[in-house]
């Protein structure tokens, strides 16, 4: 073996002189990206001298402690020090730190980095004081910031991103190893904050993804690249890291949950994104025949701070991407997601017992001005350069009304009102995520620019050319040219797997629904730079409602239902189990009969279904057998107060709430929310019976 290998040492040495000499000296211009500079060669320089120290000759190490001053002075500070760092460029500049610190023998340096961990460990909205000044569009670079982990389930970077797929997951192991080694030292980690690693687990990493499978929205600019076809190992390897931190019981909970996702399709054995370390780590929970895998995870959770949601059931799920004022559309930097314009305009992926439904190039195929949910009227942006994309599109929205509520894990609702600079285009969506369904309303679609004006229905790969696709239980012949169907109550797609099939009930019969076939065809250089030049070819529907041009206060409603049969669906338009109460520019409401349900968007203040609100807000209300359970969001986070009066048929106090107040007259509830810096996250109520 190479262990104790005297040639090899004075090869590494060698090897590192040459580089200090040459790329990275105090001298050195930028010419890369500033990533590679400060934390990149930083992290392979130092971890390679604590591997050899004390060998490393001491004037090799002053000539890598002469260049980490003149690029990472401090660890709390990035891009040549001018600007704070946060969330997974903090960890990894501490871990740097922690290892030229030790090497320097500075406790001075230590102490820093031990002061500097918890601003990643803390919930960014832990004190609302702190964010002062960072909501208002100003909040990158030299104030407050909001990147980082929020009760709520979030996770931002870059000040405006939903990340936790990609830098979420990729700062777990430096911060656990960080952590790990200054304990038993006089700078171990005692902050409080250390104990919310393991929190993140149910609300942070199960939630975001379907069988270990990231949601798109999850993972930034990554989604807009090949690195979208594997972008699960970092969830899967991430979780592999925090069970070690873990209580047993916990640590076996999530160990079958790995387990379950790797008998899936999809995760690839060798996991090339793993370091041996981790590979080992993950071979132990694999082949652990004390574990078992795991049952379905069952949640329905919304992310108030990245204008998200995400709905789990025993057989599928689904996620809505948004954006508003706070959180941009997308990230395209660096070459990649050249074309990733819509991605925040509410995209909606549903995962009929198939995590791998946008794998194998869909990214790369699909029309990125058409995606899945989103309503649109604009067909022709500009790509991206390498340096990023064009700064008025890749940028928040104009409108603050974004956000949603969920009650009881079953059921959630969001909402979104559309306008973007570039456009006239003007919309109110809402998904309502209930057990057996998700209802999609659309209304006040408004528009002027002389464009035609849709909404995407469906754009999915199909499976195979021997798919079927039905209406109103008829087959449809798909080709590559647009169709128009008849009035549509039903349309029903075969999957290549029972359980894999997916279907639209539509209230009212529609009228504009197109469909298109075919085939598309395209290549991951498309949407990413330096990629693939391999054409991709694979079937192809499309399902949209064609609003026309400019329309004016238009609307849509129809109901997916995903795994479901032919038969299942046509019983379920049949059942009256959801029943539609509202469809406006000014109320959307939606109940689902079966369990019992209520879902009201209140775009202004307004009365529907025994609920009154005084200002515009999202509510959710469950009758189950054993209490009544309320949910109310102000989705613009601006609201000091909101007011809700509730028809209830009890005279039972709620559960003590301190941001409530619930009095009760004669036949409702008067409610009255303290919604100050609740940024999004929904205030809940129970009256138990």
């Amino acid at each position: 073996g190479l262990r104790g290998n005297p040639q090899l040492l004075k090869d590494i040495i060698e090897a590192m002189e040459v580089f200090l000499t040459n790329r990275w000296t105090p001298e050195t211009k930028w010419d890369v990206n500033w990533w590679d500079f400060e934390i990149g060669v930083p992290r392979h320089i130092f971890n390679a001298m604590a591997l050899i120290s004390p060998h490393t000759p001491e004037h090799v190490k002053e000539m890598a402690f002469a260049s980490m001053d003149r690029f990472q002075l401090i660890p709390t500070k990035f891009y040549n020090n001018a600007f704070n760092a946060s969330g997974a460029n903090l960890v990894w500049n501490i871990s740097n730190h922690i290892a030229s610190e030790a090497l320097r023998e500075s406790a001075e340096g230590l102490e820093r980095c031990k002061d500097a961990l918890p601003q990643v460990m803390r919930w960014v909205d832990e004190d609302p004081a702190l964010l002062e000044g960072a909501l208002d569009g100003t909040r990158k670079g030299k104030g407050p910031t909001v990147d980082g982990f929020w009760k709520d389930g979030s996770y931002i970077q870059h000040g405006h991103l939903p990340y936790i797929g990609a830098y979420g997951c990729l700062l777990i192991s430096d911060l656990i190893q960080s952590v790990a080694v200054l304990n038993d030292t006089p700078w171990e980690v005692t902050d409080p904050s250390v104990n919310n690693i393991g929190k993140w687990v149910d609300k942070h990493f199960l939630t975001v993804g379907y069988e270990g499978e990231l949601f798109p929205r999850t993972i930034g600019r990554a989604a807009g690249s090949k690195g979208i076809e594997n972008a699960n190992e970092w969830l899967i390897i991430a979780l592999a890291e925090i069970s070690t931190i873990l209580p047993r019981e916990k640590a076996v909970e999530v160990g079958a949950y790995l387990k379950r996702w790797y008998t899936r399709d999809g995760v690839d054995p060798d996991f090339t994104r793993a370091s041996f370390t981790q590979f080992m780590k993950l071979y132990t929970i694999f082949e652990n025949d004390a574990i078992a895998p795991a049952g379905p995870f069952i949640a329905s959770n919304t992310f108030g701070a990245i204008d998200m949601a995400t709905h789990h059931r025993p057989d599928w799920a689904a996620t809505v991407a948004m954006s508003s004022t706070r959180i941009h559309s997308h990230e395209s930097i660096w070459g990649a997601n050249l074309k990733g314009w819509n991605m925040g305009e509410g995209v909606l992926y549903v995962y009929p017992s198939d995590p791998m439904r946008y794998r194998g190039g869909w990214m790369a195929l699909v029309d990125p001005t058409r995606l899945p949910g989103i309503t649109t009227n604009t067909w022709e942006f500009e790509p991206a350069g390498f340096g990023g994309a064009n700064p008025k599109i890749c940028k928040p929205s104009n409108q603050a009304f974004v956000g949603g509520a969920s009650i009881n894990n079953l059921a959630s609702v969001s909402a979104m009102t559309v306008g973007r600079d570039y456009s006239s285009l003007q919309a109110r969506k809402g998904w309502f995520f209930f057990p057996d369904s998700i209802v999609c309303l659309g209304s006040g679609i408004t528009a002027s620019d002389g464009r035609a004006t849709e909404t995407i229905i469906e754009n999915c790969k199909r499976t195979a050319e021997t798919q079927t696709l039905t209406a109103n239980g008829e087959k449809v012949e798909l080709s590559e040219n647009k169709a128009l169907l008849p009035p549509v109550s039903t349309l029903h797609l075969t999957g290549e797997e029972p359980g894999q099939s997916i279907g639209w009930w539509f209230p009212s019969p529609a009228k504009n629904i197109t469909v298109t076939g075919g085939t598309r065809s395209g290549a991951w250089k498309d949407i990413a730079k330096g990629s693939s030049e391999d054409i991709m070819s694979h079937p192809w529907l499309t399902l949209v409602a064609e609003h026309g041009m400019d329309p004016q206060n238009a609307s849509y409603q129809y109901v997916i239902l995903p795994s479901v049969s032919e038969s299942e669906l046509q019983t379920f338009a049949k059942s009256g189990n959801i029943s539609i109460h509202s469809n406006t520019e000014k109320i959307q409401a939606v109940r689902d009969n079966k369990n019992q349900i209520t879902a009201i968007i209140f775009y202004e203040p307004g009365e529907i279904a025994g609920v009154k609100a005084d200002q515009p807000c999202i509510v959710i209300l469950q009758n189950t057998p054993s209490s009544y359970d309320l949910a109310v969001v102000d989705p613009t986070h601006k609201l000091k107060e909101m007011k809700i009066e509730l028809a209830l048929n009890t005279h039972l106090q709620p559960e003590s709430n301190e941001r409530v107040s619930a009095v009760f007259d004669k036949t409702k509830f008067l409610i009255t929310i303290n919604s100050a810096n609740t940024f999004g996250d929904e205030t809940v109520l129970t009256w138990k019976k």
